[in-house]
C-alpha cells in the first residue's frame, strides 16, 4: 500500500486547529470562506488558492490564503478596525514563525517578496476589511 499525500482539505483543516490554540483573539475560524461571517470579529479563514507537482518526499505543494477579516462599524471606528487588523496581522506572521517546523505541515512560510492583499467587503449588510496572507506548505508523504 502506498503513502499518499494529505489532501488540501486536511490541511486546511490542521491550520486551522492551529490558529485556534495559537491566536486567541479571533473570535472565530474557518477552514473555509463561509457564506456569512455572523458578525464575528475578528475572524479568520482558512482557503485553498494554489496547488504545484513537487519532488519527494513532498509530492505537492499547496497554497492557501488566511483572511483576517475586522468589521468596520462607525461606532467602532476606522481608526480601532486598523489598529486590530495590524495587531493580529503580526500574530499571523507569528504564528507562521512559529509553526514553520510543524511536523504535520512539514513547511509552513510566507513566501519572500509576496505581499498580502486587502479588501473592503460588505458580508450580510456588514462592513469588513480583509486582509489575505500567503502560506505556502509541503506536506511529506504520510503525514497529517
Amino acid at each position: 500500500m502506498a503513502l499518499t499525500t494529505p489532501s488540501r482539505q486536511a490541511v486546511r483543516e490542521r491550520i486551522k486547529d492551529l490558529i485556534e490554540t495559537d491566536i486567541t483573539e479571533f473570535e472565530v475560524v474557518h477552514d473555509h470562506i463561509p457564506r456569512s461571517l455572523e458578525g464575528f470579529s475578528p475572524a479568520c479563514t482558512i482557503s485553498s488558492s494554489g496547488f504545484a507537482p513537487g519532488n519527494q518526499p513532498y509530492r505537492y505543494e499547496y497554497r492557501f490564503n488566511i483572511g483576517i477579516w475586522i468589521r468596520r462599524d462607525l461606532a467602532a471606528g476606522v481608526s480601532s478596525s486598523e489598529d486590530t487588523l495590524d495587531q493580529l496581522m503580526v500574530k499571523v506572521a507569528q504564528f507562521q514563525i512559529d509553526n514553520a517546523a510543524d511536523a504535520t505541515l512539514h513547511i509552513l512560510r510566507i513566501p519572500v517578496g509576496q505581499f498580502s492583499t486587502t479588501a473592503y467587503p460588505v458580508v450580510d449588510g456588514t462592513p469588513y476589511r480583509v486582509e489575505f496572507v500567503i502560506f505556502e506548505c509541503r506536506p511529506a508523504v504520510g503525514v497529517v
